[in-house]
């Protein structure tokens, strides 16, 4: 009987050794939206340039995960009240620093006004000349919040709906006069809808800085820092920017 027991005790240290300290406890549960080129849903797979960056460093990391897709605001929602979420492509701001524990940065932000280019009427120096328009935003994201903090008054000068993509349709069918987001993004999203970019044209520069991802509050520390190291690491040997050329180059 005592060999025995020796014999299960021994089993189950060893066992603790060779069971990846990540792949133990609880999931994370990645969360992400449809947002080509960072990351969009393709051949049943999460793909783009965020969502491979992400995967690698989780795997690096040794932590195991599931991966969705959900319209932004409810992507945000999880993040902030559910436990153990990682959210990625998300800006980071000054309202949202103490929301989330911030892993890193994954891709260059720049946020525009677009318009047709054939709304020659309309012409922007200053953001307080875009007061005079109706522009289409995503609900929760943080150009709304930047433009509603900046005087800008939802069902006046702003249209809020759940995706880019339904103000891209509103923007060609004359329902709005402009639209937010950054080039990369834009034109693939546009194209991929039927209408053309080429028709489209940025304007004024709102915002710059970077997306990050970034765990919910109730993750546990050891679980952020190992991934925040994984992130480092492939840095430095170039997974990142090998990824940010593959995809942001087509």
């Amino acid at each position: 009987m005592k060999q025995a027991l020796k014999w299960w005790v021994g089993l189950c240290f060893c066992l603790s050794i060779i069971v990846p300290q990540g792949l133990r406890g609880e999931d994370i549960t990645v969360v992400t939206e449809d947002w080509r080129p960072y990351n969009y849903a393709e051949g049943g797979k999460i793909v783009g340039v965020s969502a491979e960056i992400v995967e690698a460093v989780l795997q690096k990391a040794r932590v195991s995960f599931t991966h969705q897709l959900f319209p932004w605001d409810r992507s945000y929602k999880m993040a902030l009240e559910d436990k153990n979420v990682l959210i990625y492509t998300i800006a980071r701001t000054p309202e949202r620093e103490k929301l989330f524990k911030w892993v890193g940065s994954l891709a260059p932000r720049m946020v525009y006004l677009f318009k047709l280019k054939k709304r020659t009427d309309i012409r922007l120096t200053t953001l307080a000349d875009a007061k005079r328009y109706k522009i289409g935003v995503v609900r929760e994201d943080a150009t709304t919040k930047f433009l509603l903090k900046k005087g800008f008054v939802e069902n006046r000068q702003l249209e809020i709906v759940a995706t880019e993509e339904i103000n891209q349709r509103n923007l060609f069918a004359g329902k709005i006069d402009l639209i937010t987001g950054n080039e990369l993004s834009i034109a693939p999203q546009i194209n991929g809808l039927g209408l053309a970019y080429a028709d489209v044209e940025k304007t004024l520069l709102l915002v710059k800085g970077d997306y990050y991802m970034a765990f919910s509050r109730t993750t546990d520390d050891a679980t952020v820092n190992r991934v925040k190291k994984a992130l480092d690491d492939l840095r430095k040997e170039g997974l990142v920017k090998k990824v940010t050329t593959k995809y942001l180059s087509y």
